[in-house]
């Protein structure tokens, strides 16, 4: 049998350091789930793996303790060492199929179409 992730009505919020203001992604993560966030997509193009493995797990440990759902942008590898609830990749990423081959049946895969 195939597990399911029920996707939340409500609003989807992306970390972006372009948009912080100065704050990190997690007290941006903090401030969207005060605010009612109901997923959250954390989005990096700066750090290196290591930083975004260990940024992206304090994150992901804060949305499970918030019932959030916490997806990865673009790198099945680090949504897969962090338990993330999903991946979302791009045209020029993995493709679905291999994400889903990876990340098994109870993740959710989004694609950018």
């Amino acid at each position: 049998m195939r597990n399911r992730i029920d996707i939340p009505e409500g609003l989807y919020g992306i970390t972006g350091d372009n948009f912080a203001n100065g704050k990190s992604n997690y007290q941006c993560v903090e401030e969207m789930i005060k605010g009612g966030i109901k997923i959250v997509q954390y989005r990096d193009k700066r750090k290196n793996s290591r930083e975004k493995v260990e940024e992206a797990g304090a994150i992901r440990e804060l949305c499970r303790k918030n019932n959030v759902l916490f997806i990865v942008n673009d790198d099945v590898a680090i949504a897969m060492l962090v338990d993330a609830d999903g991946v979302h990749v791009g045209q020029e990423d993995m493709a679905a199929g291999n994400a889903r081959a990876i990340l098994g049946s109870d993740k959710i895969i989004g694609v950018s179409a």
